[in-house]
Protein backbone atom coordinates (compact mmCIF):
# COMPACT_ATOMS: atom_id res chain seq x y z
CA UNK A 1 0.00 0.00 0.00
CA UNK A 2 2.80 2.42 0.91
CA UNK A 3 4.57 1.67 -2.43
CA UNK A 4 1.42 2.39 -4.48
CA UNK A 5 0.82 5.64 -2.57
CA UNK A 6 4.44 6.71 -3.28
CA UNK A 7 4.05 6.11 -7.02
CA UNK A 8 0.71 7.93 -6.98
CA UNK A 9 2.20 11.12 -5.52
CA UNK A 10 5.23 10.91 -7.79
CA UNK A 11 2.89 10.63 -10.77
CA UNK A 12 0.95 13.70 -9.65
CA UNK A 13 4.23 15.60 -9.27
CA UNK A 14 5.42 14.65 -12.75
CA UNK A 15 2.07 15.51 -14.35
CA UNK A 16 2.05 18.79 -12.47
CA UNK A 17 5.44 19.77 -13.86
CA UNK A 18 3.79 20.60 -17.19
CA UNK A 19 1.39 22.96 -15.43
CA UNK A 20 4.19 24.67 -13.48
CA UNK A 21 6.22 25.01 -16.68
CA UNK A 22 3.33 26.66 -18.51
CA UNK A 23 2.65 28.92 -15.52
CA UNK A 24 6.29 30.02 -15.39
CA UNK A 25 6.24 30.73 -19.12
CA UNK A 26 3.12 32.86 -18.82
CA UNK A 27 4.47 34.66 -15.78
CA UNK A 28 7.74 35.62 -17.50
CA UNK A 29 5.84 36.69 -20.61
CA UNK A 30 3.50 38.85 -18.51
CA UNK A 31 6.43 40.39 -16.63
CA UNK A 32 8.20 41.13 -19.89
CA UNK A 33 5.15 42.79 -21.44
CA UNK A 34 4.60 44.89 -18.32
CA UNK A 35 8.23 46.04 -18.34
CA UNK A 36 8.14 46.65 -22.08
CA UNK A 37 5.05 48.87 -21.84
CA UNK A 38 6.56 50.90 -19.00
CA UNK A 39 10.03 51.13 -20.58
CA UNK A 40 11.64 54.44 -21.53
CA UNK A 41 15.34 53.61 -21.94
CA UNK A 42 17.40 50.85 -23.57
CA UNK A 43 18.11 49.49 -20.09
CA UNK A 44 14.37 49.19 -19.45
CA UNK A 45 13.90 47.28 -22.69
CA UNK A 46 16.87 45.09 -21.77
CA UNK A 47 15.00 44.04 -18.60
CA UNK A 48 11.95 43.22 -20.70
CA UNK A 49 14.13 41.23 -23.11
CA UNK A 50 15.54 39.23 -20.19
CA UNK A 51 12.03 38.19 -19.17
CA UNK A 52 11.10 37.32 -22.75
CA UNK A 53 14.21 35.14 -23.12
CA UNK A 54 13.16 33.21 -20.00
CA UNK A 55 9.64 32.86 -21.36
CA UNK A 56 11.01 31.56 -24.65
CA UNK A 57 13.24 29.04 -22.85
CA UNK A 58 10.31 27.77 -20.77
CA UNK A 59 7.73 27.67 -23.57
CA UNK A 60 6.69 24.11 -24.36
CA UNK A 61 8.53 22.84 -27.45
CA UNK A 62 5.27 21.40 -28.76
CA UNK A 63 3.40 24.71 -28.40
CA UNK A 64 4.18 26.78 -31.50
CA UNK A 65 1.96 29.58 -30.23
CA UNK A 66 3.99 29.93 -27.02
CA UNK A 67 7.30 29.91 -28.90
CA UNK A 68 5.96 32.45 -31.42
CA UNK A 69 4.66 34.86 -28.76
CA UNK A 70 7.91 34.81 -26.81
CA UNK A 71 10.03 35.32 -29.95
CA UNK A 72 7.75 38.10 -31.20
CA UNK A 73 7.99 40.10 -27.97
CA UNK A 74 11.71 39.40 -27.67
CA UNK A 75 12.17 40.75 -31.21
CA UNK A 76 10.25 43.89 -30.29
CA UNK A 77 12.42 44.41 -27.20
CA UNK A 78 15.63 44.01 -29.21
CA UNK A 79 14.26 46.46 -31.79
CA UNK A 80 13.66 49.07 -29.08
CA UNK A 81 17.20 48.54 -27.82
CA UNK A 82 18.51 49.23 -31.32
CA UNK A 83 19.81 45.69 -31.88
CA UNK A 84 18.24 45.26 -35.31
CA UNK A 85 20.11 42.07 -36.21
CA UNK A 86 18.91 40.26 -33.08
CA UNK A 87 15.41 41.69 -33.54
CA UNK A 88 15.17 40.46 -37.13
CA UNK A 89 16.40 37.01 -36.12
CA UNK A 90 13.71 36.62 -33.44
CA UNK A 91 10.93 38.01 -35.62
CA UNK A 92 11.94 35.75 -38.52
CA UNK A 93 11.74 32.80 -36.13
CA UNK A 94 8.31 33.94 -34.94
CA UNK A 95 7.20 34.17 -38.57
CA UNK A 96 8.08 30.52 -39.21
CA UNK A 97 5.67 29.62 -36.38
CA UNK A 98 2.96 32.19 -37.16
CA UNK A 99 3.27 32.97 -40.89
CA UNK A 100 -0.04 34.84 -41.14
CA UNK A 101 0.29 37.01 -38.05
CA UNK A 102 0.07 40.67 -39.21
CA UNK A 103 1.83 41.96 -36.08
CA UNK A 104 4.91 39.85 -36.82
CA UNK A 105 4.93 41.02 -40.45
CA UNK A 106 4.58 44.63 -39.27
CA UNK A 107 7.51 44.56 -36.86
CA UNK A 108 9.67 42.63 -39.28
CA UNK A 109 8.88 45.35 -41.82
CA UNK A 110 10.01 47.98 -39.30
CA UNK A 111 13.25 46.06 -38.74
CA UNK A 112 14.10 45.64 -42.39
CA UNK A 113 13.26 49.27 -43.17
CA UNK A 114 15.60 50.49 -40.42
CA UNK A 115 18.35 48.27 -41.86
CA UNK A 116 17.83 49.68 -45.36
CA UNK A 117 16.57 46.30 -46.58
CA UNK A 118 13.65 47.96 -48.32
CA UNK A 119 12.64 45.15 -50.66
CA UNK A 120 11.90 42.85 -47.74
CA UNK A 121 10.47 45.68 -45.65
CA UNK A 122 7.89 46.49 -48.32
CA UNK A 123 6.99 42.81 -48.70
CA UNK A 124 6.14 42.43 -45.00
CA UNK A 125 4.52 45.83 -44.58
CA UNK A 126 2.20 45.01 -47.49
CA UNK A 127 1.32 41.69 -45.87
CA UNK A 128 0.41 43.49 -42.65
CA UNK A 129 -1.55 46.19 -44.48
CA UNK A 130 -3.58 43.69 -46.51
CA UNK A 131 -4.26 41.24 -43.67
CA UNK A 132 -7.91 40.92 -42.68
CA UNK A 133 -6.67 40.12 -39.17
CA UNK A 134 -4.72 43.36 -38.78
CA UNK A 135 -6.07 45.90 -36.32
CA UNK A 136 -6.86 49.43 -37.59
CA UNK A 137 -3.78 50.68 -35.76
CA UNK A 138 -1.57 48.04 -37.43
CA UNK A 139 -2.95 48.89 -40.88
CA UNK A 140 -2.39 52.61 -40.27
CA UNK A 141 1.18 52.02 -39.13
CA UNK A 142 1.92 49.74 -42.11
CA UNK A 143 0.56 52.39 -44.46
CA UNK A 144 2.69 55.14 -42.91
CA UNK A 145 5.84 53.05 -43.24
CA UNK A 146 4.99 52.14 -46.84
CA UNK A 147 4.57 55.82 -47.64
CA UNK A 148 7.98 56.53 -46.09
CA UNK A 149 9.44 53.96 -48.51
CA UNK A 150 7.65 55.60 -51.48
CA UNK A 151 5.24 52.66 -51.78
CA UNK A 152 1.79 54.24 -51.47
CA UNK A 153 -0.61 51.25 -51.43
CA UNK A 154 -3.28 53.37 -53.16
CA UNK A 155 -1.14 53.45 -56.31
CA UNK A 156 -2.06 49.86 -57.10
CA UNK A 157 -5.04 51.38 -58.92
CA UNK A 158 -2.59 52.89 -61.43
CA UNK A 159 -0.78 49.63 -62.12
CA UNK A 160 -1.40 47.48 -65.22
CA UNK A 161 -4.50 45.30 -64.63
CA UNK A 162 -3.49 41.94 -66.14
CA UNK A 163 -1.03 39.51 -64.60
CA UNK A 164 1.12 36.82 -66.19
CA UNK A 165 2.88 34.46 -63.78
CA UNK A 166 5.87 32.37 -64.84
CA UNK A 167 8.45 30.45 -62.82
CA UNK A 168 10.66 33.53 -62.65
CA UNK A 169 8.35 36.51 -63.06
CA UNK A 170 5.04 38.11 -62.11
CA UNK A 171 4.38 40.46 -65.00
CA UNK A 172 1.67 43.11 -64.78
CA UNK A 173 0.65 44.43 -68.18
CA UNK A 174 -2.18 45.79 -70.30
CA UNK A 175 -4.13 43.68 -72.83
CA UNK A 176 -2.32 42.98 -76.11
CA UNK A 177 0.96 44.36 -74.75
CA UNK A 178 3.28 44.42 -77.83
CA UNK A 179 6.60 43.98 -75.97
CA UNK A 180 5.44 41.34 -73.47
CA UNK A 181 7.15 38.42 -75.17
CA UNK A 182 10.34 40.37 -75.82
CA UNK A 183 10.52 41.51 -72.20
CA UNK A 184 10.18 37.93 -70.97
CA UNK A 185 12.84 36.62 -73.38
CA UNK A 186 15.19 39.48 -72.45
CA UNK A 187 14.88 38.79 -68.72
CA UNK A 188 15.20 35.03 -69.23
CA UNK A 189 18.43 35.65 -71.13
CA UNK A 190 19.64 37.83 -68.27
CA UNK A 191 18.84 35.05 -65.79
CA UNK A 192 20.99 32.63 -67.81
CA UNK A 193 23.87 35.10 -67.95
CA UNK A 194 23.61 35.75 -64.22
CA UNK A 195 23.75 31.99 -63.66
CA UNK A 196 26.58 31.28 -66.09
CA UNK A 197 28.74 34.37 -65.49
CA UNK A 198 28.11 35.06 -61.81
CA UNK A 199 27.07 31.61 -60.60
CA UNK A 200 23.83 32.94 -59.08
CA UNK A 201 20.48 31.15 -59.20
CA UNK A 202 17.57 33.53 -58.61
CA UNK A 203 15.30 31.60 -56.27
CA UNK A 204 12.25 33.83 -56.08
CA UNK A 205 10.01 35.52 -58.66
CA UNK A 206 10.45 39.15 -59.63
CA UNK A 207 7.54 41.48 -60.28
CA UNK A 208 7.69 43.44 -63.55
CA UNK A 209 5.28 46.25 -64.47
CA UNK A 210 4.89 47.27 -68.13
CA UNK A 211 3.09 50.56 -68.65
CA UNK A 212 1.57 51.56 -71.98
CA UNK A 213 3.58 54.71 -72.52
CA UNK A 214 6.37 56.89 -71.19
CA UNK A 215 3.72 59.30 -69.92
CA UNK A 216 2.04 56.62 -67.77
CA UNK A 217 5.41 55.38 -66.53
CA UNK A 218 6.49 58.90 -65.59
CA UNK A 219 3.14 59.75 -63.95
CA UNK A 220 3.23 56.62 -61.79
CA UNK A 221 6.67 57.49 -60.44
CA UNK A 222 5.70 61.11 -59.89
CA UNK A 223 2.85 59.84 -57.71
CA UNK A 224 5.36 57.69 -55.84
CA UNK A 225 7.28 60.93 -55.14
CA UNK A 226 10.26 59.46 -57.03
CA UNK A 227 10.13 61.00 -60.52
CA UNK A 228 12.26 59.39 -63.23
CA UNK A 229 14.51 61.37 -65.58
CA UNK A 230 13.10 61.89 -69.08
CA UNK A 231 15.58 59.47 -70.62
CA UNK A 232 14.61 56.59 -68.27
CA UNK A 233 13.13 53.55 -70.05
CA UNK A 234 13.25 51.14 -67.08
CA UNK A 235 14.12 51.19 -63.41
CA UNK A 236 14.02 49.04 -60.29
CA UNK A 237 12.60 50.02 -56.91
CA UNK A 238 12.23 47.83 -53.82
CA UNK A 239 12.70 44.67 -55.86
CA UNK A 240 10.20 45.50 -58.65
CA UNK A 241 11.12 46.35 -62.24
CA UNK A 242 9.21 49.12 -64.04
CA UNK A 243 9.22 49.80 -67.79
CA UNK A 244 6.91 50.75 -70.67
CA UNK A 245 6.20 49.85 -74.29
CA UNK A 246 9.02 51.26 -76.38
CA UNK A 247 11.21 50.33 -79.30
CA UNK A 248 14.30 52.16 -78.03
CA UNK A 249 17.45 50.08 -78.56
CA UNK A 250 18.57 50.70 -74.97
CA UNK A 251 15.47 49.10 -73.37
CA UNK A 252 16.65 45.51 -73.39
CA UNK A 253 20.12 46.23 -72.04
CA UNK A 254 18.52 48.39 -69.36
CA UNK A 255 16.12 45.58 -68.37
CA UNK A 256 19.01 43.15 -68.03
CA UNK A 257 20.95 45.72 -66.00
CA UNK A 258 18.04 46.32 -63.62
CA UNK A 259 17.26 42.61 -63.25
CA UNK A 260 20.85 42.01 -62.18
CA UNK A 261 20.39 44.57 -59.40
CA UNK A 262 17.36 42.58 -58.20
CA UNK A 263 19.31 39.31 -58.36
CA UNK A 264 22.17 40.79 -56.33
CA UNK A 265 19.82 42.09 -53.64
CA UNK A 266 18.29 38.61 -53.38
CA UNK A 267 21.77 37.05 -53.16
CA UNK A 268 22.79 39.43 -50.34
CA UNK A 269 19.58 38.98 -48.35
CA UNK A 270 18.54 42.49 -49.41
CA UNK A 271 21.69 44.20 -48.15
CA UNK A 272 23.40 46.84 -50.23
CA UNK A 273 26.61 46.23 -52.13
CA UNK A 274 29.30 48.85 -52.74
CA UNK A 275 28.17 50.88 -55.74
CA UNK A 276 31.10 49.84 -57.96
CA UNK A 277 30.39 46.14 -57.37
CA UNK A 278 26.64 46.51 -57.86
CA UNK A 279 26.81 48.68 -60.98
CA UNK A 280 29.79 46.86 -62.43
CA UNK A 281 28.11 43.44 -62.26
CA UNK A 282 24.84 44.85 -63.66
CA UNK A 283 26.66 46.49 -66.57
CA UNK A 284 28.66 43.32 -67.20
CA UNK A 285 25.53 41.15 -67.47
CA UNK A 286 23.89 43.73 -69.78
CA UNK A 287 27.07 43.85 -71.91
CA UNK A 288 27.34 47.60 -71.56
CA UNK A 289 30.61 49.51 -72.08
CA UNK A 290 32.31 46.69 -74.04
CA UNK A 291 35.08 48.96 -75.39
CA UNK A 292 36.17 50.42 -72.08
CA UNK A 293 39.86 49.44 -72.08
CA UNK A 294 41.19 52.32 -74.21
CA UNK A 295 39.39 55.01 -72.22
CA UNK A 296 40.59 53.49 -68.96
CA UNK A 297 44.18 53.48 -70.20
CA UNK A 298 43.88 57.18 -71.05
CA UNK A 299 42.47 57.94 -67.61
CA UNK A 300 45.29 55.98 -65.98
CA UNK A 301 47.95 57.90 -67.89
CA UNK A 302 46.32 61.18 -66.84
CA UNK A 303 46.18 59.89 -63.23
CA UNK A 304 42.43 60.46 -63.41
CA UNK A 305 41.20 57.07 -62.15
CA UNK A 306 38.68 57.40 -59.34
CA UNK A 307 39.73 56.39 -55.81
CA UNK A 308 37.70 53.83 -53.91
CA UNK A 309 35.83 56.50 -51.92
CA UNK A 310 34.37 57.79 -55.19
CA UNK A 311 33.26 54.27 -56.17
CA UNK A 312 31.45 53.46 -52.93
CA UNK A 313 29.02 56.40 -52.98
CA UNK A 314 25.32 55.49 -52.58
CA UNK A 315 24.69 56.01 -56.31
CA UNK A 316 26.65 57.04 -59.38
CA UNK A 317 23.81 59.46 -60.10
CA UNK A 318 25.77 61.97 -57.99
CA UNK A 319 28.15 62.27 -60.95
CA UNK A 320 27.66 63.91 -64.31
CA UNK A 321 29.36 63.63 -67.70
CA UNK A 322 32.89 62.23 -67.86
CA UNK A 323 33.03 61.45 -64.15
CA UNK A 324 29.88 59.30 -64.30
CA UNK A 325 31.18 57.56 -67.44
CA UNK A 326 34.51 56.81 -65.76
CA UNK A 327 32.77 55.46 -62.64
CA UNK A 328 30.91 52.90 -64.75
CA UNK A 329 33.94 52.02 -66.91
CA UNK A 330 36.10 51.46 -63.88
CA UNK A 331 33.43 49.38 -62.15
CA UNK A 332 32.87 47.09 -65.14
CA UNK A 333 36.59 46.49 -65.51
CA UNK A 334 37.05 45.86 -61.78
CA UNK A 335 34.35 43.17 -61.69
CA UNK A 336 35.69 41.59 -64.90
CA UNK A 337 39.13 41.25 -63.35
CA UNK A 338 37.61 39.99 -60.09
CA UNK A 339 35.70 37.23 -61.90
CA UNK A 340 38.61 36.33 -64.18
CA UNK A 341 41.12 36.30 -61.36
CA UNK A 342 39.08 34.70 -58.56
CA UNK A 343 36.10 33.08 -60.29
CA UNK A 344 32.37 33.21 -59.50
CA UNK A 345 32.78 31.10 -56.33
CA UNK A 346 34.70 33.87 -54.59
CA UNK A 347 32.10 36.38 -55.75
CA UNK A 348 29.37 34.21 -54.23
CA UNK A 349 31.37 34.05 -50.98
CA UNK A 350 31.55 37.86 -50.93
CA UNK A 351 27.81 38.18 -51.48
CA UNK A 352 27.05 35.56 -48.84
CA UNK A 353 29.11 37.32 -46.17
CA UNK A 354 27.62 40.72 -46.98
CA UNK A 355 24.21 39.06 -46.80
CA UNK A 356 25.12 37.76 -43.34
CA UNK A 357 25.78 41.31 -42.12
CA UNK A 358 29.52 41.72 -42.77
CA UNK A 359 30.65 45.11 -44.03
CA UNK A 360 32.02 45.11 -47.56
CA UNK A 361 35.61 45.53 -46.35
CA UNK A 362 35.19 42.72 -43.79
CA UNK A 363 33.87 40.46 -46.56
CA UNK A 364 36.73 41.40 -48.91
CA UNK A 365 39.30 40.77 -46.18
CA UNK A 366 37.78 37.37 -45.37
CA UNK A 367 37.45 36.19 -48.98
CA UNK A 368 40.25 37.94 -50.89
CA UNK A 369 42.63 38.91 -48.08
CA UNK A 370 42.41 42.63 -48.89
CA UNK A 371 40.11 45.59 -48.42
CA UNK A 372 38.29 47.28 -51.29
CA UNK A 373 41.07 49.87 -51.43
CA UNK A 374 43.61 47.08 -51.63
CA UNK A 375 41.61 45.44 -54.41
CA UNK A 376 41.53 48.71 -56.38
CA UNK A 377 45.34 48.86 -56.22
CA UNK A 378 45.62 45.17 -57.20
CA UNK A 379 43.27 45.82 -60.14
CA UNK A 380 45.44 48.71 -61.32
CA UNK A 381 48.58 46.53 -61.14
CA UNK A 382 46.78 43.73 -63.00
CA UNK A 383 45.51 46.00 -65.77
CA UNK A 384 48.16 48.70 -66.06
CA UNK A 385 51.28 47.09 -64.61
CA UNK A 386 53.07 47.32 -67.94
CA UNK A 387 52.58 51.05 -68.37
Amino acid sequence: MKSIRWWFWLGLLLVGRGGVWAEDWQEYLRQGIDRYRQAHTPADFAEAASAFRKAKALALPTRRDQQAQAAYWLGRAYYQQGDLEAAAKELEFALTLAPEDPAVHLWLGYCYAQQGRNRRAVEHLRRAYRSVEATPQERTSAREWLLSLYENPDLEALEPPEKLVTDRFIIKHYPREPVLGIVIRTLEEAARTIRDRLGLIIGEPTEVLIFRSAAEYQYYHQQRQLPRPEWSVACVANGRIFTYSTSTPTLFQTLQHEYTHVALRIATNDRRLPCWLDEGLASLVAQQFPAHRLDLERAYRRQALLPIDCLTVPSFSVYQGDRAYLAYLQSVSMVEVLLDRFGPTRLQDLLRLIGAGYTADEAFEAVLGMTQRGYLLAWQRELFGGY
